[in-house]
């Protein structure tokens, strides 16, 4: 008699019954297999997913009133929706405000002017008026192609170790026509002329002789928070090279790896760079061997070992970071004083640090917080089982046998509010909603007796129930969540390979990251399109790598040495004269034509 059997027939009558059922169950999944509403099997191409994070588009504007429509048009006519123009006029001595007249009344754009105060000030100045989560900026002679943005988000959002991308240019001449004269000529496409093919690579840059960004990039508004928006005034014809070196010590700087280039640059002779390279270039090449050597410190400054004083922290918190920093270039200290994180190699003077408490890392100075960072986290290795979109886990009798959409969470429901909750069950009888709680709530409890489309698991370890997870369609999320169940959801569904769904009243957090898709009026709709490739998966462990524990200390550290890196270091002299701080910009308001 076959062995199997033979241990079928000695076991207990209720071993029998539950191995008869895990029996019927395996048959019964084979047959409804193409029922399934979890992802099933992997597509073999990628369309990465992504809601739209806003992108502010900067326009400084100085006697440019004759061109300045073209630039403008191609910024209106993106294939990419989610933006805002903010338009600053430098003291313009020509009828540029005539021009811009007729787009003062289109919602998406904003009007400034201010006195003559050149393009660096005029920058600084523009980014104080940004709401975008992205950032670019363009000149008044130049024009973007209709793609541009739409490109430049996709690569950031597929990037989250960059702070600034950029992509190839096309160069024209002042009929818009392409221009074959001298410009970069080391970096000409070798079978179109008018094509520029600037650099792939970022170390280059950092040598501080060479700024190949060019005029086609992106940034997040996060990393140029932390330089204050702050374009020098002391290295005109540089500022932006130097700004890119900058914003290098908080994040990566990648090319797009696009064949086809994203952007016109017009060379003509009413171009400041014209002026520069014709009429000032032994000046400018003086800034750059300065720019050159001040980046050089700079540098080292931040390589600097930092070590790390833990003050005032619980058992826990020292052994953990303790552990964390064993795997960085730090040394740890435990000392009695503020709650707080100290680099006393470094910030003798206290001019920034970093504050800690349960789940996040804080960049401060004396006056106000500069940014806020999670914790990260590291998870079990097998929530990755999950993964496995060819199969599922049928030991959770209460997922395995529904024949709709599952949406789960896992979260703290300390303070939800059960009212959003209610109207999400009673709006999607065509979905089952799963939240898996890190306690034991009363009124989910309740909840899940009153609605047939609801189920509770309470006292589940975070990361941990990787057999229920694998039975979800995708991750949902609640308006009432705290950032910490926010962004402990958006990392859960990187690792079991899962897209997530927001409310829309939450656009401004979810759609900083990828495969985050909106639902309205508390209406979701699942396909079976939701399975993911190996290119979506590449993406997601770039998150989770990015943000797991050690990392996020790694993080904190470079926007400490971002923030600082002009501090510590005596900026030379580069022999040009600032202009005065005039009044801040004022909004122009048009009077409408009766």
């Amino acid at each position: 008699m076959n062995e199997r059997i033979k241990r079928f027939l000695k076991s207990s009558n209720k071993e029998k019954i539950n191995k008869i059922k895990r029996y019927l169950i395996r048959k019964k999944s084979l047959f409804f297999k193409n029922v399934t509403y979890i992802p099933s099997g992997y597509k073999k191409n990628s369309q990465i997913v992504y809601s739209g994070p806003k992108v502010s588009i900067l326009l400084p504007v100085y006697n440019h009133a004759n061109i300045v429509r073209e630039s403008i048009n191609s910024i209106l006519e993106q294939t990419y929706k989610n933006i805002e123009l903010i338009i600053l006029d430098d003291g313009s001595t020509d009828n540029l405000m005539e021009v811009l007249k007729p787009y003062a009344n289109i919602k998406n754009v904003r009007i400034y002017t201010q006195k003559n105060q050149k393009l660096p000030r005029a920058l600084t100045h523009l980014h104080k008026f940004v709401t975008g989560d992205f950032i670019t900026w363009t000149s008044a002679d130049n024009i973007m192609s209709k793609n541009m943005i739409e490109i430049l988000v996709k690569k950031l959002l597929e990037e989250p170790d960059a702070s600034l991308v950029y992509g190839d240019v096309y160069v024209i001449n002042a009929k818009g026509k392409p221009y074959y004269g001298m410009y970069r000529d080391i970096d000409r496409d070798t079978k179109k002329a008018n094509i520029i093919r600037l650099l792939r690579n970022e170390e280059p840059l950092k040598l501080g002789n060479d700024n190949y960004v060019n005029a086609s990039f992106m940034y997040r508004k996060v990393d140029s928070n932390i330089l204050k928006g702050h374009y020098a005034d002391d290295v005109v014809g540089a500022e932006d090279y130097d700004y890119w070196l900058r914003l290098s010590k908080s994040g990566h700087i990648k090319h797009i790896k696009e064949d086809k280039p994203l952007y016109f640059y017009r060379i003509h002779d009413n171009s400041m760079s014209h002026e520069i390279e014709t009429k000032k270039l032994k000046d400018q090449q003086l800034r750059i061997s300065l720019l050159q050597e001040y980046e050089k410190k700079r540098a080292e400054w931040c390589e600097i070992r930092p070590n790390l004083i833990l003050k005032d922290l619980d058992l826990n918190e020292e052994e953990l970071l303790k552990k964390i920093a064993l795997k960085l270039p730090v040394d740890v200290n435990l000392q009695k004083g503020t709650k707080k994180i100290n680099f006393s190699s470094k910030n003798l003077n206290e001019d920034g640090y970093i504050k800690i408490d349960e789940n996040y890392y804080y960049l401060m100075n004396k006056k106000e917080e500069i940014c806020k960072l999670f914790k990260g986290i590291d998870f079990p290795k097998q929530v990755f089982k999950a993964r496995n979109l060819y199969s599922r886990s049928f030991y959770v009798d209460k997922l395995y046998n529904l024949k709709r959409p599952i949406l789960g969470c896992h979260i703290n429901s300390e303070n939800i509010e059960i009212k959003e909750l209610k109207n999400l069950l009673a709006n999607n009888y065509s979905n089952y909603f799963v939240i898996i709680d890190e306690i034991n709530n009363a009124n989910l409890k309740k909840l899940q007796k009153n609605y047939n489309n609801f189920i509770y698991f309470p006292d589940e370890k975070f990361g941990e129930s990787f057999e229920i997870y694998s039975n979800l369609s995708r991750i949902f999320t609640l308006s009432c969540f705290n950032n910490l169940n926010r962004e402990k959801n958006i990392l859960l569904a990187y690792a079991i390979g899962r897209k997530i769904s927001y409310n829309n009243n939450d656009a401004k957090y979810y759609s900083l990251y990828p495969y985050t898709i909106p639902y309205y009026n508390n209406l979701i709709t699942i396909t079976h399109n939701d399975s993911i490739s190996d290119y979506d998966y590449e993406i997601m462990d770039k998150y989770l790598k990015e943000m797991n524990l050690v990392n996020s200390l790694n993080k904190i550290i470079k926007y400490y040495n971002s923030y600082t890196q002009e501090m510590y270091v005596e900026r030379p002299k580069y022999k040009i004269d600032v202009i005065k701080e005039e009044d801040e910009p004022k909004k122009v308001e048009f009077k409408k034509e009766v």
